[in-house]
């Protein structure tokens, strides 16, 4: 589930943070993915990322592992996920003829799941045992330890060149972003760079904030263009026993400019958990051993940012009881409701009749269908995450009886 928190302070304090953050060092060698080896250091987006699936422009750079495969057309990092998924169908399916109901013949079994554009290469990947890596009878298993710089991953759209990938992410029919479906994108990604960290091999990645998001707005277009190209790049900057910070960099280039000319435009922090895989207990994830001294002082900034969520979650008003102040408060509030009787205007309607709470309630029920799931076969945390913001843009819109900014 996400959790989205936010701090208690000035916008102009908030911004003055976040351009003192620090920021990521680039590593000295990073490589341009193919498709294939996409699926290795993308596993997350390989598999729900849609628009990320088939190669439609997007330039996918990492920083490349000792252990990563030399042979591509062994088994993906999250196959024992996926046949496990399909195992699990195939069995409700001999369930349900046991018991004499209809059964439909067209059913893809394990085997035959295509990961890829080479189906021979994926019947094969699916056959063979999971955790296995670089071809069968391979165990593979993470690392003790790992630098900062080892989870690195760059994802490069080019939207300004690109117009399939550009209208996939236009807002209406402006050339604005629709910014949920990048909070969905920002949350898969962040699971691509903690599985390059911790791999996914026997453990289950999921996501358990978001920490927060800080986000400039370009003075001279407003809200982020379409017609520029936009660029994400993060690695995990603090690991815990079983918890990763992940901090994401985004920064967008106008259409003209040199290759290596990005301008830095907001930051993501999200906090990951591994867990076993009956989701009962924490799996232990790699050290994280910083080895420049930008690495060190974000992984002591990663340490505030944990002691600063204890201290949240320590405070949070379902583990303390309600001061008197704060139960006066919401007698009022009760009494006031229950006379109809508002006690102050928005500041939005100094000239108009005040709007009650209750008029501004939006409800919407979603049915979550299979394809809403990620490769854990439960419901896809950025989804869900897309979905609050695009219903939060929608209820601010009637509530404003206009096109709300962020």
């Amino acid at each position: 589930m996400m959790i989205l928190t936010s701090g208690a302070f000035s916008f102009r304090k908030h911004i003055s943070r976040m351009l003192t953050t620090l920021r990521l060092e680039e590593p000295a060698t990073l490589k341009d993915a193919s498709l294939d080896e996409a699926r290795w250091c993308l596993p997350f987006s390989y598999e729900v990322g849609e628009h990320r699936r088939g190669g439609r422009g997007l330039l996918i750079r990492f920083k490349p592992h000792p252990d990563d495969p030399t042979d591509l057309s062994g088994p993906g990092p999250l196959d024992w996920a996926l046949k496990a998924r399909y195992e699990r169908a195939d069995a409700g399916i001999a369930s349900a003829a046991s018991r004499g109901g209809m059964v439909s013949t067209n059913i893809i079994s394990a085997p035959e799941v295509s990961l890829s554009d080479n189906s021979a290469a994926s019947s094969t990947r699916a056959s063979q045992p999971h955790g296995t890596r670089g071809g069968p009878g391979k165990e593979f298993s993470s690392p003790p330890e790992r630098a900062p710089s080892d989870s690195h991953l760059e994802l490069i759209f080019p939207f300004s060149n690109n117009s399939t990938l550009r209208e996939q992410y236009q807002r209406f029919t402006s050339n604005q972003m629709r910014f949920g479906l990048l909070l969905e994108d920002l949350d898969t990604m962040a699971g691509d760079i903690a599985a390059r960290h911790a791999g996914v091999s026997e453990r289950v990645l999921l996501t358990a904030s978001i920490d927060r998001i800080s986000w400039l707005q370009d003075p001279n277009v407003g809200e982020v263009s379409l017609a520029n190209n936009l660029r994400m790049a993060g690695q995990v900057v603090w690991a815990g026993r079983s918890s990763m910070e992940v901090m994401i960099e985004l920064s967008h280039q106008a259409p003209g400019s040199r290759p290596d000319e990005w301008r830095f435009i907001g930051l993501a922090f999200f906090v990951l958990v591994a867990r076993t895989l009956d989701r009962t207990a924490a799996a232990e994830v790699p050290a994280l051993v910083p080895e420049t001294q930008r690495e060190k002082e974000l992984f002591e900034q990663g340490k505030v940012h944990m002691q600063q969520r204890q201290q949240r979650r320590d405070s949070h008003w379902a583990r303390r009881p309600p001061t008197s102040q704060e139960v006066a408060l919401v007698h009022d509030l009760i009494r006031q409701q229950h006379l109809h009787k508002p006690t102050s205007h928005h500041h939005h309607h100094q000239h108009q009749e005040a709007v009650s709470m209750h008029r501004t309630v939006l409800q919407n029920c979603c049915l979550m269908h299979s394809q809403d799931r990620n490769v854990f076969d439960v419901i896809f945390g950025g989804h869900l995450l897309r979905l609050a913001y695009e219903h939060a843009f929608s209820t601010a819109a009637l509530y404003a009886g206009g096109n709300p900014q962020r």
